[in-house]
């Protein structure tokens, strides 16, 4: 948005005054001069300065020279200022280099709950949160570095909960091209971003079911060998047999658990947050789920270079691009065929960059998924990331795959580009710009002994039996006196016998009937100092408003979790003896 013109000073002053001789009065009009033929001569008159225009001169000059002196005319100009921005219907706002709000329009007052004259004059930190304030004045300081618009997604605190903007901040420069401020306005999209995550998860899941064969597959081939290795033990084995089974039925079950939860994280999404990540970390996660779920026709392989540059991005959006990429180079490869992912740095130069549409030259990680396939045709090449268009067979695919591939990255900053020959294969690379952020590193996990119990009461509530029995002999075993209910109604019947000596109730989610949630609120009415752990395995719940509970049990868990999340949560609760 380019900056509004000066005001004219002279505007602003009063008009001189109709010329009057010097008795005050006003001179009459003389009648016009005739020539010989009777026609109107005009005869040029000599017009006088009016007396005080030495006055008015010198109150302009003096008033340019103070509003130079304060700052530049645009940034004082405050009645232009509210004009314009208020004529915006989205949150607008305007700074000085120093990051000081000069003006807020209506819709930002109204967005941040507060009053123009508690903004104009403060800097962000005296207004928002620290975090929100530095992330805001590095915005601010790249615009007037670069001197260049920036737009940006983000996702703002208000005081009726976040919400999400489409922000394009201005900068305001000089006629010698400095920066002397920034304008910026917001457009709440936060109903577009509800309706986009509702499209990603629904194209999810489509991706998901089209790899469902093979999840059976796989999980099928991992029971197996655990209903095998059990009804063996059931014989009269030796101590090294019964070891050897074990060890088989564990890392059956825990694979099983693996893909689970990768297909659990993939379908279900999450709230849009965007981190620093490493790439090497996002393509070994997409291995772990494609060499689970691709037929076994499919020589699968992986090329990821040292030193890669870290990016930011939402972790399982860009599974998604991922999972899509892999789902259509498995299709092309109907007779089985060689699916490669490989990642390396790329710096892209503004000549390439300009030739690309969404690209931005700089740093960027590139990441490819090639396929020896059946290739795409020339004359479709242009239209594979429309949406809807497909060549697939009806009912074989709603053609949003690759177009939710290019919303994704575009919605990273990023771009798409693809290479294909018919008959020869195609390879989809995906550029990503690398930040500057680093991580840190993941604290190794200490081994130690499992903690145990001193008598103290846990009422285990689950309508599965067998959880029931698992998890009480495990509690009992170290040192726990456990009572077990097979459903609230129970459960809140043994809590109103026994609460006093019940330190923490472990409670299934998914129950019928009453749930695990309703249940966690009767318990807290009865005794609002009762410790709850919440547990499903039907999602990944963390939050202690998402499942009432101040601690969480993810299913399927093993005896060191149930152990040590039962320890954390009963603390100082243990009775005293």
């Amino acid at each position: 948005m380019s900056p509004n013109p000066p005001r004219n000073l002279s505007s602003d002053l009063p008009s001189p005054p109709p010329h009057k001789g010097v008795t005050g009065k006003s001179k009459k009009a003389r009648p016009p001069l005739k020539s010989a033929a009777g026609k109107t001569a005009q005869k040029p008159v000599a017009r006088k300065r009016p007396a005080n225009v030495l006055a008015i001169k010198t109150r302009i000059a003096s008033e340019i020279a103070k509003r130079r002196a304060d700052g530049h005319p645009l940034l004082e100009s405050t009645h232009i200022q509210r004009a314009l921005l208020n004529g915006i219907p989205d949150p607008a706002w305007m700074k000085n280099k120093d990051g000081v709000f000069l003006a807020v329009n209506r819709a930002w007052t109204h967005f941040i709950g507060k009053n123009e004259a508690d903004v104009t004059g403060r800097p962000d930190c005296e207004i928002f949160g620290h975090d929100t304030a530095a992330k805001v004045r590095q915005q601010d300081l790249a615009v007037l570095k670069s001197r260049q618009p920036l737009r940006i997604e983000e996702c703002f605190p208000g005081p009726h909960g976040p919400a999400y903007f489409d922000t394009v901040l201005t900068p305001l420069c000089d006629e010698q091209g400095e920066a002397f401020g920034i304008i910026g306005i917001a457009r709440d999209v936060t109903e577009r971003k509800r309706m986009e995550e509702q499209f990603l998860r629904n194209q999810r899941m489509e991706s998901i079911g089209s790899l469902a064969g093979g999840i059976a597959h796989d999980l099928n081939n991992i029971l197996g060998p655990i209903m095998m290795s059990a009804s063996m033990l059931r014989e009269d084995t030796s101590r090294q047999t019964a070891e050897e089974l074990i060890t088989i039925i564990q890392e059956a079950a825990q694979r099983g658990a693996d893909i689970v939860s990768q297909v659990l994280t993939f379908a279900r999404g999450a709230k849009g947050e965007r981190k620093p990540m490493e790439p090497r970390f996002l393509i070994r996660q997409v291995e772990r789920i494609l060499k689970e779920i691709l037929p076994k026709s499919i020589t699968f392989t992986s090329s990821i270079s040292e030193g890669l540059w870290n990016i930011t991005g939402d972790l399982t959006q860009l599974h998604q691009v991922f999972v899509n990429l892999c789902v259509n180079a498995r299709d092309a490869m109907p007779d089985g065929g060689t699916l490669r992912l490989s990642a390396k740095n790329c710096e892209v130069s503004p000549g390439i960059a300009a030739k690309i549409d969404g690209a931005q030259p700089g740093r960027h990680v590139r990441m490819m998924v090639a396929d020896s396939g059946t290739g795409i045709p020339e004359e479709i090449i242009g239209k594979i990331f429309d949406p809807f268009f497909t060549t697939k067979e009806l009912g074989k695919g709603t053609g949003l795959g690759l177009s939710t591939v290019l919303a994704i990255v575009k919605s990273h900053n990023g771009f798409v580009t693809i290479e294909s020959k018919l008959g020869k294969g195609s390879k989809f690379s995906i550029f990503l710009p690398a930040t500057e952020e680093t991580l840190r590193p993941a604290k190794p996990e200490e081994k130690s002994a499992l903690p145990s119990g001193s008598g103290e009461t846990v009422l285990i509530v689950d309508d599965e039996v067998s959880i029931c029995k698992m998890a009480g002999t495990i509690l009992q075993k170290k040192g726990y006196r456990v009572l077990c209910a097979p459903g609230a109604k129970e459960a809140l019947e043994i809590y109103r016998q026994h609460g006093g000596a019940i330190q923490a109730v472990l409670t299934d989610l998914a129950m019928p009937g009453m749930d695990g949630r309703a249940l966690t609120r009767a318990l807290k009415e009865i005794n609002p100092a009762a410790v709850v752990i919440a547990s499903t395995g039907q999602s990944s719940y963390k939050e202690p408003d998402q499942h009432g509970g101040e601690f969480f049990l993810a299913k399927p868990y093993s005896a060191g979790q149930l152990l040590r999340t039962v320890h954390l949560a009963i603390g100082g609760n243990a009775p005293k003896n």
